[in-house]
């Protein structure tokens, strides 16, 4: 069984801000930054079918910012080769609210530069707009101790189901919701 292997939602970290606008359905095959089509064997019934996010930002500790994570489907109809029409259709799977925390990379880290000096792994994942993410829980406890409080050096993760997609968008937004905007976001994710 392969190890999973991290890799980035986006080459650079983003400084995107403003309203995430999801995608609608299209006869085009998702693409673009964030976006990366899921393997036949992830997909197929024995396979991983889950996806292992990781979100990361840079700032200061408790600075916010928000993911969304999209699923796409492929709704094929008709009756022959030359004559079947194809609709990726999306779903919103999660929206994730994460609040960086003190860990962070000791200093820049791989060559090339895989983490950057100042990338604060996320301490604490909520649920975006009181929405109930449809596949997502996070994993372990947010790192809160039974006291209340967050350890400086702890960090977490969304795990997400694939409920069989397609392909996978990630969608970024530096303007937190707690008021506390992230200078950048970003995530590692992998399937599982």
């Amino acid at each position: 069984m392969a190890i999973p292997i991290l890799k980035r939602a986006l080459a650079i970290n983003t400084a995107r801000t403003g309203a995430i606008v999801c995608t609608v359905p299209s006869t085009t095959e998702p693409t673009g930054d964030g976006c990366f089509a899921l393997d036949q064997n992830f997909r197929d019934p024995g396979g991983k079918k889950r996806l292992f996010v990781k979100p990361f930002g840079t700032d200061a500790d408790g600075e916010d910012f928000r993911i969304v994570v999209e699923l796409f489907h492929v709704f094929r109809e008709g009756q022959d080769s030359g004559n079947i029409s194809t609709i990726y259709i999306p779903t919103t799977a999660a929206i994730l609210d994460c609040a960086q925390g003190i860990a962070k990379a000791a200093g820049d880290l791989g060559s090339p530069k895989l983490l950057d000096a100042d990338d604060r792994f996320a301490k604490t994942i909520a649920s975006g707009n009181a929405i109930t993410n449809i596949s997502a829980e996070v994993h372990a406890s947010n790192g809160v101790a039974g006291d209340g409080t967050v350890p400086t050096t702890t960090s977490t993760a969304a795990i997400i189901d694939t409920l069989g997609a397609t392909h996978v968008k990630f969608h970024f937004d530096c303007n937190g919701t707690a008021g506390g905007n992230s200078a950048s976001a970003n995530c590692l994710w992998s399937l599982i």
